[in-house]
């Protein structure tokens, strides 16, 4: 009598495997996560709602302040954005039998599986949330440099922050190909020439036109050939927000069988993702050469 589905073909995990999976899953979690590293997060454990805000922008101040009189505050003001967590997860189930043939190699695998799979949603989770809420902007033909810097422009004249000294331009790998070919020649930097090396973003290639650009194949295509397009998503600082409730965890269940041959691995979160500022967040669908 079968109890579960989709059994995988381990054991009850010693606590140094069990050690071991979980690290393969954090690391894995740690290291393929695009988007998600893009968003402001806020923590609130046991709560329903959790609220995101954005505040607005005080006026210039050309008033001169009188010398016998105190000034008058500014009000200010601001938006919520009001997100209700949502339960995500997976899993996957092995045999002992599997464990045993492979000396446990068969339980990091599946730790392996696991977590890219939590980062995989997380991404696409927050590149789903960015595509909807983005204004869009749409190139004549491929990511090159005329785009690239009207991308900047429609950024910085809405006074859009800055991640540091540069935007964020998040690429699918074929728009970042198109992107490479079109630089002139001492316009683009690699990420090994950055003066500071250290603060590299995951997937990060270069910097590019006052952007740090960054590939990620959860950058979703549509049509064939060179009818193909690509929605690129350029951002700034305090655009995007993620809410927490539980953060991504490991999840070890069983065994549930007499013989204790059946173990539950997965992973577990409760979070949810959004747009703050609509204003700083561009939809940049474009061609690619790799297609046509």
């Amino acid at each position: 009598m079968a109890f579960t589905n989709g059994i995988t073909s381990t054991v009850e995990l010693d606590s140094s495997l069990l050690t071991a999976v979980d690290q393969t899953v954090q690391l894995e979690l740690a290291n393929n996560t695009v988007f998600d590293g893009l968003a402001q997060i806020q923590i609130s454990l046991n709560a329903k709602s959790i609220e995101l805000r954005r505040y607005a922008r005080l006026g210039a101040a050309t008033t001169p302040l009188s010398e016998t009189s105190d000034i008058d505050s500014a009000t200010l003001s601001d938006t919520k954005i009001v997100l209700t967590p949502k339960e995500y997860g997976n899993v996957v189930t092995t045999t002992s039998l599997v464990s045993l043939q492979t000396g446990g190699v068969a339980d990091l695998v599946a730790g392996a599986v696991i977590g890219a799979n939590a980062a995989l949603t997380q991404d696409t989770l927050a590149y789903n949330a960015l595509k909807a809420a983005g204004a869009g902007v749409t190139a004549p033909g491929h990511m090159d440099a005329a785009f690239v810097e009207k991308l900047y422009t429609k950024l910085a004249r809405e006074n859009v922050q800055k991640i540091g000294n540069s935007y964020v331009l998040v690429l699918h790998e074929d728009q970042a190909s198109d992107l490479r070919a079109s630089a002139a020649a001492g316009t683009w930097v690699d990420v090994m020439k950055y003066a500071q090396p250290g603060q590299i973003l995951i997937n990060e290639i270069g910097m590019y036109k006052g952007f740090r650009v960054i590939v990620s194949n959860a950058v979703t295509t549509s049509g064939t050939g060179a009818a193909t397009t690509y929605k690129a998503i350029a951002l700034g600082a305090n655009s995007f927000g993620k809410v927490v409730s539980k953060p991504i965890e490991t999840r070890f269940t069983g065994p549930f069988d007499k013989l204790g041959r059946f173990v539950n691995l997965g992973w577990y979160g409760v979070f949810d993702y959004a747009v703050i500022e609509p204003k700083g967040v561009l939809v940049a669908t474009t061609t690619a050469g790799y297609n046509e």
